[in-house]
């Protein structure tokens, strides 16, 4: 039920027979009461059924010779007046001795008279009139809106029952997914929601919707836009401002003799002149009052600090209570700012600036009140919070400093402000000490619920609406998990990975299973055989992976074995996705790209790409791959088991890849350049390739004897990645996977589907999750209408494969021919010149960007640094801009310079790393074998994206293939370009030097591109999907 709250501020001041007894005595009488309430006051005040907080206070007179106050003040639900009558019904009896000792009253009956008598309301406006509107100036705030007594009983009971069925139902079986669990939850507590006086799913007024203006606030700032929204809700302040300044421009029209319309019409615009001239009096008069405050900086009384502290932090008790009192200042100018104060705040939150039930962004404020006694220039602050007061405080002056100086600014003493709003709070010590020096302890204080935190009220409120909206929560999993997540802390934010959704080869390259296999599979022919789907047989083979757990997802891979799968655009199209990846027609609002769609064996992909025309394998018949890893060759054993169910329902093979990791062999290397011994570092004729140890920690070397894998995007949220953003490499999680925002906080297109699948027994509105959009958010609003579309790539990424054959030997036998050439030339830039081996290594190392055991060239411009692969990932953070502006060290063409240039193509802008990094690749590949698995044949190159177009397609077409990249002529990648319609032969390679640049010419390619393709890596959720009806969601709990 949604209830109204309301504020019950009563301030009596005490009568001539209480002027025996002190506020120190009543303050004691008060206290018998209880901090938290005694037990029969905590009684009465909840048989009442609203009252929510209560407290009492003797407020010391402001001045000797005034009189004491009496403030008995309390949140309670319905009207203020109604809440007196019951608290007068219910406590009064409890209340008479001490209003006894104010008031001189002897007898129960008197007590709700009493306080009817000095009840007053609350009004933030500058303009009123005091002896007509008897409210107090002030300001009332509530943190949970609509949030009655009771609504906050019902769903804590709802709650706790919810709770221990979870714990049952975990206990039962950990398989459960969020749907099946939330299923179980709705229909065991059906009764208990029947039973609510309001069963419509309310509409939560925190809660976080595509409308909601503190979002586009939070966006946008102050703009045109707010600022007129604000000038619209301020009428009760600008309409008499503009009132005096007209009444005045008639008095001076008047005066001079104007008379009829003409004076009318001729008050309009000096009454604007005059209002802006009333304005810049009050802000002149108020910066002079201003700078004549003395700010009092003592350091609170030690006894009454404990005295203050001995009250707060009650065992069990989770809010706290404090109360401030301090002392307007005289100037008359002020009896305009407080409520100018007051009303600024109330405005914001009227146009929806916060969020509702939040100061600025500050939500562990359950309600507070600020008030000026009557008669007096006493300003009294109230609250009702979660936490210690420390923290509390520190909220106000890192989030709401603006808020809070304006208010207090107002009083005497207040730490040095400017122009009301400014400065003031901003100075933390010294605005926590005016803050302790002006609290009283609190004799008497009622908490209904004091165990619970505005944040648990919160949850419970949306976990209670998520039930009442069960049929949207049961066919919408990011919904069903948000509501789970409620349980335990607050639904993931957007930015917060769905590890356990996210296929495990993202996080990392597995070296601890260096045994790896790529299988490209066809589906084969269509089956029907009483199924609605044509291909139920791949349908069936899918839900056994899926049945089996073979499908490793998460950022902890399994310990022996690890199976991944792709799928490609033909593949999707057989499964039933064939209107999401249409290549003609208008398609989908939003299907897969082009690029995928057509596949990397389309014609135009291989134009851009320059990929031969033929190839061994690609994706136009390759449907699926499987990529398996394993520790040892005892698990991979596993490899040929998986290939051969999948071959007995006829889904055949198309191409079986092996792949391994070899250790870089860093004494080797260290020996070879000692010794400058050409057959210590030569590869001999089909040595065998060994398997880097699963215990090994440095970088793999790829087939030209390079150290790989040195200089890869580091992650936001990935494994290790958890701290400060890297200034140089690091990105967002956007980049590569589908669902999340990338670096420029956008989410990339990510294909839905949008159509209803009953007819092949897929169902993408109850196994796929909304689009970003449409994500749950910490307070989601599920009685809102939820998306019918639904997100296929949530947590996805686009796969790119090639199989890229390196020759080795070719490669060598050209760095022979050019250092020997090198050599013969006296005058060159060589360092090592004479020494064959060492130029060999030099200039292999200006091809590649850095020497083999992978330290960079701008680091170690002549010899290597001789240590690991980690090292030189340590020192990695280089920009070019100020390391290398020329290309002196590391060549513009240099294999490391395309694939990430860094500041280098444009130094002078300070956006340029950030351009890189757009187009930055996940790099996941390995050296692939020969069939015996003894020799290194090339490189197996895999790299997942975002976005193909972005960033591989552009980094092969414009960086990495191109011969004018940075300006140069006729100069491709001399390292990884491989053989292609694009080759000539002409190709050169350039070194800069101190005077005239080394020219290598001809270069040749020695890398030949076999096979590859683009593919889709799915989620957890979108692979359920494509099982389609073959999946027993029941028996694996998993919906």
């Amino acid at each position: 039920m949604s209830a109204i709250q309301d504020f019950v501020t009563v301030a009596i001041p005490f009568g001539d027979k209480s002027e025996w007894c002190d506020v120190d005595d009543i303050e004691r009488e008060i206290g018998e009461l209880g901090n938290p309430a005694n037990e029969a006051m905590a009684s009465a005040l909840r048989q009442t059924g609203v009252v929510h907080f209560a407290s009492i206070h003797a407020i010391p007179p402001e001045a000797p010779g005034k009189q004491a106050h009496l403030v008995l003040e309390a949140t309670v639900d319905g009207d203020a007046g109604r809440a007196l009558d019951l608290i007068a019904e219910h406590a009064g009896p409890l209340l008479l001795p001490v209003l006894k000792l104010t008031s001189g009253i002897g007898a129960v009956g008197e007590v709700l008279p009493l306080l009817r008598r000095h009840a007053y309301g609350i009004n933030p406006a500058v303009f009123r009139v005091p002896w007509i509107d008897r409210r107090l100036t002030g300001l009332p705030f509530v943190g949970l809106p609509g949030h009655g007594v009771r609504t906050i009983d019902e769903n804590r009971a709802i709650v706790a029952k919810a709770r221990s069925i979870i714990a049952r139902e975990r206990a039962r079986s950990s398989l459960h997914g969020p749907q099946s669990l939330f299923r179980v939850v709705a229909t065991e507590l059906k009764d208990d929601l029947a039973r609510l006086d309001d069963r419509k799913p309310p509409k939560l007024a925190f809660c976080e919707r595509a409308d909601a203006p503190w979002l586009d606030f939070a966006r946008s700032r102050w703009t045109l836009g707010w600022i007129g929204k604000g000038l619209a809700n301020a009428q009760g302040l600008i309409w008499p401002l503009l009132a005096i300044g007209y009444a005045l421009a008639l008095l001076l029209g008047l005066a001079g003799g104007a008379t009829g319309i003409a004076l009318f019409k001729g008050a309009i615009f000096p009454a604007l002149v005059i209002a802006l001239m009333i304005v810049a009096a009050v802000a002149w008069l108020l910066r002079r009052d201003e700078l004549a405050n003395t700010p009092v900086d003592r350091t609170p009384s030690a006894a009454a600090l404990g005295d203050m502290m001995a009250r707060e932090n009650a065992p069990g008790v989770i809010p706290n209570h404090m109360v401030s009192v301090t002392t307007l200042r005289r100037a008359w100018v002020r009896r305009w700012t407080l409520p100018l104060a007051f009303t600024a705040v109330a405005i914001m939150a009227r146009i929806g600036v916060m969020r509702k039930g939040f100061l600025a962004t500050i939500g562990t404020i359950h309600a507070a009140r600020w008030v000026v006694l009557p008669g007096t220039r006493q300003l009294v602050f109230f609250s009702n919070y979660d936490g210690s007061w420390e923290s509390y405080l520190e909220d106000f002056i890192t989030k709401a400093s603006e808020g809070v100086t304006a208010v207090w600014s107002n009083a005497e003493g207040f730490p040095s402000t400017r122009l009301l709003f400014f400065k003031g709070a901003e100075d933390g010590d010294r605005m926590k000490r005016y803050a302790r020096c002006s609290m009283r302890p609190t004799p008497f204080w009622f908490a209904a619920h004091p165990d619970l935190s505005t944040t648990a009220m919160r949850k419970h409120a949306l976990i209670v609406s998520g039930l009442l909206c069960k049929d949207r929560l049961e066919a919408n999993p990011s919904d069903a998990e948000a509501w789970l997540d409620l349980f335990g802390s607050i639904p993931r934010p957007d930015y917060g990975l769905q590890y356990e959704e996210i296929q495990t080869l993202m996080f990392g390259g597995l070296k601890r299973h260096p045994h790896s296999r790529v299988a490209a599979l066809n589906f084969g022919e269509p089956r029907r055989e009483g199924s609605a789907h044509p291909y139920a047989h791949v349908q069936k083979w899918l839900a056994g992976l899926i049945a089996e757990d073979l499908v490793s997802f998460g950022d902890k891979p399994p310990q022996d074995f690890v199976c991944n799968i792709a799928f490609s655009a033909a593949g999707l199209r057989l499964l039933g996705l064939d209107k999401e990846l249409a290549l003609e027609g208008p398609g989908t609002q939003q299907g897969f790209p082009p690029a995928f769609s057509l596949g990397m064996a389309h014609a135009s992909r291989k134009r851009a790409l320059g990929d031969p025309e033929q190839l061994e394998w690609c994706d136009d018949d390759t449907h699926v791959v499987l990529l398996l890893y394993a520790k040892d060759e005892l698990a991979a054993q596993k490899f040929a088991q998986i290939v051969s169910d999948a071959a007995a329902i006829g889904i055949t093979e198309k191409a079986s890849i092996r792949t391994g990791l070899k250790a870089f062999d860093l004494e080797r290397f260290k020996e070879a350049w000692r010794t400058s011994d050409d057959s210590v570092s030569k590869p001999a004729e089909g040595a065998e390739f060994v398997h880097a140890q699963s215990s090994n920690d440095d970088l793999s070397e790829e087939p030209f004897g390079f150290v790989d894998g040195v200089s890869q995007p580091l992650v936001r949220g990935f494994p290790g990645r958890h701290g400060a953003p890297d200034p140089v490499h690091g990105v967002e999680p956007g980049e590569f996977i589908l669902g999340y925002t990338d670096n420029r906080g956008y989410y990339p297109p990510s294909p839905l589907v949008e159509r209803r699948m009953d007819s092949l027994g897929m169902l993408p509105e109850v196994l796929l999750p909304s689009p970003p959009p449409d994500q749950p958010t910490q307070y989601p609003d599920f009685a809102d209408q939820g998306a019918r579309a639904r997100d296929f790539g949530r947590n996805g990424s686009y796969l790119v494969i090639r199989q890229l054959a390196q020759d080795v030997e070719g490669f060598r036998k050209q760095l022979d021919e050019k250092a020997h050439e090198i050599c013969r030339q006296p005058d060159v830039i060589n360092p090592h010149n004479g020494n064959i081996h060492r130029t060999r290594e030099w200039i292999a190392a200006k091809m590649l960007g850095r020497w083999r055991d992978g330290s960079a060239l701008i680091d170690n411009p002549f010899h290597p640094a001789m240590k690991s692969g980690v090292d030189a990932m340590r020192k990695n953070d280089f920009l070019y801009k100020d390391a290398d502006p020329q290309g002196l060290r590391c060549p513009f063409g240099s294999h490391v310079r395309r694939t990430f240039p860094r500041d280098s193509l444009a130094p002078t802008e300070p956006v340029e790393l950030s351009v890189s990094n757009r187009h930055r690749l996940l790099r996941r590949g390995r050296p692939y074998l020969d069939q015996d698995g003894d020799t290194a044949r090339g490189t197996l190159f895999m790299a997942f994206n975002a976005d193909l177009e972005r960033q591989f397609e552009f980094v092969q077409q414009t960086w990495l293939a191109s011969p004018t990249f940075h300006g140069l002529e006729c100069e491709p990648d001399p390292f990884a370009m491989h053989k292609g319609p694009t080759e000539t032969a002409d190709q050169r390679f350039t070194i800069l030097g101190r005077n005239a640049p080394l020219e290598l010419c001809p270069v040749q390619r020695y890398v030949t591109l076999r096979g590859g393709g683009y593919f889709f890596l799915p989620g957890r959720h979108a692979l359920w999907f494509l099982a389609g009806a073959a999946l027993d969601t029941d028996r694996l709990h998993m919906s």
